[in-house]
């Protein structure tokens, strides 16, 4: 199809729904319903109120409707050929003739079932149905010629019952099968129905008025069914189509959500810790308490720590390498640059870190202010972890030198690497992020920190792992273990990465457009062959004098992402052109939620419209497969066919193959509509007040003729009461329920709960099945062997009678069909035993004569039964083939009405899903970062604002390093209540009066707290200060915490130090792969230094901040304490809370 009309199909939807909404909650109290979702008010042609959605309608329904065509096609064609043999077996008067015409029928049924398999048909099925329709209707009104030519010797070769019945399945077809807009159907009909009728008074006029007005009735009672079964189908349909349209939307609404939570999550942390997070730890709201699993104050228990505390993941893995890496020079970098540029310096130098991060197969953990490091073979074991460290290493020392260049700066890296065993996992229930703790992990910072300028520094036990391939040079003797300096790779080894630069560097695209999460788990190549790897090309090697040129860089890196990209899509490309081959409208088709190509990627140059071309190639492939799952009948639910209900529903039974579907269906499918809910004709709610509403119309026109025609007796008395009764009492439940409603008490509510009870399962069943049976019982209790003996008119309004009632077995779509089937089976063969002497033996005499005898069609020459038993064997014909359109029509409406509710269940979950993801996303987002800078994020890659007077904690647990000891439990237990303490803290962030705090990280030990960080909260305070307040409340609130986790546990003395301070600061988002939320400013590290030159168990703080904290806090002078970077400073002490102050 074509590719705008597709776009602009899902646009209209997307652009309308907000109109559909509002005019949605505008009805939601009306009693009058909606054809269906987004339908037009042309009540005579139900369609979508869009050209674009009736046009995509019409392509995706085409197959079904095809398909129902072809049914009633060679449903035809059965009536025919079994009219053609019945006139021949029977060789009545004009044999011939009715034979001819019948294979006339069967070559043109032939000839339009070959029609419709090709394209023609798909471009003009309305004229062809109509074509068909109104030769059918022309070929069956010829049968009353053959009164024209009636004598005492010929007498006409189909009775006026059986024409009745020819006229009946005509109008059925018309109005169930052939694919025909409502007012053509009733244009059709109701001039097949006047001429008809013309016919038949012209032949006979002398019929009495009566017979014709219960012929009248008779003749509306088959347009309204079929017009009800028409209408309800086409509603089914199109609600059906939205709910499939709605829910591809919402699979596409999933992938987003889905994206954004993996670039969000992996910015943060690994997969497969993600995995375990995802699953365990979003069991609670950020608004609720995260489920804790204390026990009382002193009653807490070794022996069973899973029940005692939260969720923990914590794994051990040996041989690790970890990576540290700090700027040199930093701080005089920043000394004469503001809080911005140094954090655009800073996420310009990190983001060119995170490339090589990836590229390496690196995973990075943290920034810790100016330091940078990340490990190798965690969480995800790796032989070459010390290689990917150590080419990691050497790749920033290279990325500094070309970041010197393009900055003109002179800073330069010293980098640290060791080799040991790691416990990574998580910490905390909020700003969480995967850690890394053990004593190799503070051995490597002890590298970094004892390195050169412009030298990886390694230990003895990462020059193990490395196999010899590099030339070393030894350095001092740290924690004793020996040293070494990397120099450079042997002349057969060759480096794995680039030299990145500023406009080589690309910075993150915003998280909604990320297509594909960084992977971190590429391994290198041999390291001991001459060849380069194969991702990523070289230009580190040993004994380069001559780096490559900017040019030749972005050349090399242009060609290699065009090999990578081929090699990437080379099966995809191929799989693509089969599709095209075998389906060319393939190239038609665009991705309904898809911006196209020319929005979301700049003009390419010559050389990248490969790429492209593959690209869009793999674009169209995942269009192809979008738009088969819709046209899958599995999914769509909008066909008929066995291909279609065979992985959903049973072949026989048609019951749901999922047991909780089916359930799920008995409890649902027929229950009153949930309030707030559309109102549709396709809702269980309207369908069933129609069906009610059909079948009373039906019982009572069956009742007006069987008192106008028929002698009344005590027993049809009997049943028009208990009818009529039964009749009126549903109506009258139905008309009080859609008053009504839900609401109310009382009567009202009694009145609710009987109709519920009433559309449960089976109740609704019984009730169903009594209201189908009524008409035709109302036929066959007034069928007496006097009309029977006599056979005049009055029997033939039992047949007119009986041939409604059988009818109205296709109504209640919603009720199974293999109940309907049989009940409308056994009132057929009824009414068959009944004529044929079984149960009233009465002669078949009267106005039908003998007929002679004639020569058969196959030439031989019999003496045919009597009239009676001609009559009786029509009689069989017209039963059968009634009976057959019925079980058809049934089981194709059953079909119809359990996928489209199998498509709604579907959907319905489908939204729940994504609701549930958009929840997930949401706590995961706000718990890695403020809310205010998710959204930022989600439009645009940068992320940096400033703030003025923000107030600052730094909480540091001081004996927690002496207390760790790894020769219990690896140190696990350790960090278990570690991970207990911090999320104590996390949960008083959840407390109203510390609105204004936030969370910023965890550094090992050390929890980092700001206030202020949020503007418009900021303008709602009652008090310039309120934040710096609340900050301080917070930790105070941190100290009992501290308090009460030492009296909890035993053997516990936890010691808590903050520091505080206040001051400018600016926040923002560092690092394209790995996303950090990080604040800087002169005010953080001051922070910072009043946390490390604190006292146990106090709050300390510099001069600059007495003033604010005065009003409502007593405090004391400590005196003057050496500061780094500031020489001496006046610091104070926080000692109470002022009583007269009240917050």
């Amino acid at each position: 199809m074509d590719n705008k009309q597709l776009t602009e199909t899902w646009k209209e939807a997307k652009v309308m729904s907000g109109f559909y909404e509002a005019a949605r909650k505008q009805r939601r109290w009306s009693c009058c319903p909606i054809f269906f979702e987004r339908s037009s008010n042309s009540w005579w042609d139900p369609k979508f109120d869009s050209e674009i959605l009736e046009g995509q309608f019409i392509r995706s329904t085409f197959p079904q409707v095809r398909l129902r065509f072809q049914y009633a096609l060679l449903y035809i064609f059965l009536a025919s050929l079994t009219w053609c043999l019945y006139f021949a077996a029977a060789a009545t008067s004009f044999w011939p003739a009715y034979v001819v015409l019948s294979l006339l029928l069967l070559f043109l049924v032939v000839t339009i079932l070959v029609v419709t398999t090709t394209s023609y048909y798909e471009h003009h099925y309305l004229s062809v149905s109509s074509f068909v329709a109104i030769v059918l209707c022309i070929v069956t009104l010829s049968v009353h010629l053959s009164y024209y030519f009636e004598t005492d010797q010929n007498r006409p070769d189909m009775s006026e019952i059986g024409q009745f019945a020819l006229c009946i399945e005509t109008l059925l077809l018309v109005y169930t099968v052939f694919p025909l807009p409502l007012y053509l159907c009733a244009i059709i009909g109701v001039c097949y129905s006047t001429f008809f009728e013309l016919l038949a008074y012209s032949f006979n006029p002398s019929e009495d008025s009566l017979t014709l007005v219960s012929r009248v009735l008779v003749h509306m009672c088959v347009h309204t069914i079929g017009g009800h079964i028409l209408v309800m189908t086409q509603v089914r349909m199109r609600g059906t189509f939205m709910k499939v349209g709605q829910l591809l939307m919402v699979r596409r609404e999933l992938e987003l959500e889905k994206q954004i939570k993996e670039k969000m999550i992996h910015s943060i942390m690994p997969p497969k810790v993600a995995d375990w997070l995802m699953n365990e730890g979003h069991e609670c709201d950020e608004d609720e308490k995260p489920v804790k699993r204390h026990v009382k104050s002193g009653h807490r228990s070794s022996h069973d720590i899973k029940a005692i505390f939260r969720p923990f993941n914590m794994n051990k893995i040996d041989n690790t390498s970890i990576l540290f890496a700090d700027i040199v020079g930093f701080t005089s970098m920043s000394s004469n640059k503001t809080a911005d540029q140094v954090v655009g310096l800073l996420n310009d130098l990190f983001g060119r870190f995170d490339l090589l991060c990836v590229r390496t197969g690196c995973e990075k953990i943290a920034l810790l202010g100016d330091c940078y490091y990340c490990v190798s073979g965690c969480p995800e074991p790796r032989e070459d972890h010390a290689h990917a460290c150590v080419e990691m290493g050497l790749g920033m020392i290279q990325a500094v030198k070309q970041f010197d260049k393009d900055r003109n700066e002179t800073i330069n890296m010293r980098v640290g690497v060791h080799t040991g065993t790691v416990l990574c996992g998580i910490v905390g229930t909020k700003r969480f992020k995967f850690d890394v703790w053990s004593n190799d992990v503070t051995l490597a910072n002890k590298m970094e920190s004892t390195g050169k300028p412009g030298k990886v520094h390694i230990s003895e036990k990462t020059l193990h792992f490395l196999s010899g391939d590099y030339f070393v040079q030894p350095g001092e003797t740290l924690a004793g273990m020996k040293t070494y300096f990397i120099l450079g790779r042997r002349t057969d080894i060759r480096s794995v990465d680039i030299t990145l630069d500023a406009e080589s560097f690309v910075p993150p695209s915003p998280i909604r457009k990320t297509s594909q999460p960084p992977c971190s788990g590429r391994k290198f190549q041999s390291y001991k062959t001459g060849k380069k790897s194969s991702s990523l090309p070289s230009i580190l090697d040993n004994y380069a004098t001559d780096p490559l040129t900017f040019q030749e860089v972005k050349q090399v890196v242009r060609e290699q992402q065009n090999k990578d990209l081929k090699e990437k899509f080379k099966e995809k490309r191929k799989r693509f052109k089969r599709l095209r081959d075998s389906d060319p409208s393939i190239l038609n088709r665009e991705d309904s939620d898809s911006k196209p190509i020319s929005e979301n990627h700049e003009a390419k140059p010559a050389e990248d419209q490969a790429t492209t071309s593959l690209l869009i190639e793999e674009h169209l492939l995942d269009i192809h497969n979008s738009i088969v799952t819709l046209d899958s009948r599995k999914d769509s639910g909008i066909r008929s066919s066995n291909s279609r209900h065979s992985s959903v529903l049973a072949n026989v039974t048609l019951q749901f193959l999922d047991k909780g579907m089916e359930e799920e269906y008995r409890s649902f499918a027929h229950k009153p509509d949930t309030p707030g809910d559309a109102k549709t004709l396709a809702s269980p709610t309207f369908n069933t007040y129609f069906d009610v509403i059909v079948s009373a119309l039906t019982f009572f026109a069956l009742s007006v003729i069987c008192f106008m025609l028929f002698p009344v007796g005590v027993i049809w008395i009997l049943v028009f009461c208990l009818g009529t009764l039964f009749n009126l009492s549903v109506m009258l439940l139905c008309i009080l329920k859609l008053t009504f409603g839900r609401s109310g008490n009382g009567y009202r509510k009694k009145i609710a709960e009987y109709y519920e009870k009433c559309m449960e399962w089976y109740s609704w069943h019984c009730v169903g099945s009594v209201l189908l049976s009524f008409p035709l019982f109302a036929v066959l209790c007034n069928l007496n062997c006097s009309a029977i003996s006599e056979l005049d008119e009055t029997f033939t309004i039992y047949g007119y009678g009986f041939w409604l009632g059988l009818v109205h077995f296709g109504n209640f779509t919603q009720l199974n069909c293999w109940m309907k089937s049989i009940l409308a089976t056994i009132g057929g063969v009824a009414y068959v035993i009944v004529l044929s002497g079984l149960i009233c033996p009465c002669p078949f005499e009267g106005k039908i004569r003998p007929m002679t005898d004639n020569s058969s069609a196959f030439g031989n020459e019999v003496e045919l039964y009597e009239s009676r038993h001609m009559l009786h064997y029509e009689i069989v014909v017209d039963v059968f083939l009634l009976l057959l359109l019925v079980w058809y029509l049934n089981r194709e409406f059953e079909i119809s009405f359990r996928m489209s509710f199998h498509c709604n269940v579907v959907a319905s979950r489908g939204k729940a899903k994504v609701q549930t993801m958009k929840n997930q996303a949401d706590w995961l987002l706000n718990n890695i970062m403020p809310e205010n800078v998710v959204e930022v994020l989600k439009n645009t890659a940068k992320y940096s604002e400033n703030h003025k007077n923000v107030g600052i904690i730094f909480a540091s647990i001081v004996n927690f390093n002496e207390m760790y000891d790894e020769t219990y439990f690896g140190g696990k237990e350790y960090l278990r209540f570690l991970n207990e303490l911090i999320g104590d803290f996390d949960e008083l962030l959840n407390k109203p009066e510390f609105q204004n705090v936030d969370k910023i990280k965890t550094i090992g030990s050390t929890y980092m707290a700001a206030s202020g960080l949020d503007s418009q909260l900021r303008e709602r305070n009652s008090h310039p200060n309120q934040h710096l307040f609340e900050l301080i409340e917070f930790a105070l609130a941190m100290q009992k915490a501290v308090e009460d986790f030492n009296r909890d546990l035993l053997e516990f003395n936890l010691i808590i130090r903050i520091g505080f301070n206040s001051g400018d600061v600016t926040s923002g988002v560092l690092g394209t792969s790995k996303l950090l939320y990080d604040i800087w400013g002169d005010a953080v590290n001051i922070a910072s230094r009043m946390d490390s030159t604190g006292v146990n168990g106090r709050i300390q703080f510099p001069v600059a901040v007495v003033d604010s904290l005065n009003e409502r806090y007593e405090t004391e002078e400590r005196g003057t304490i050496f500061v780094k970077g500031k020489n001496d400073m006046k610091v104070f002490l926080l000692k109470s809370k002022k009583l007269t102050d009240s917050l």
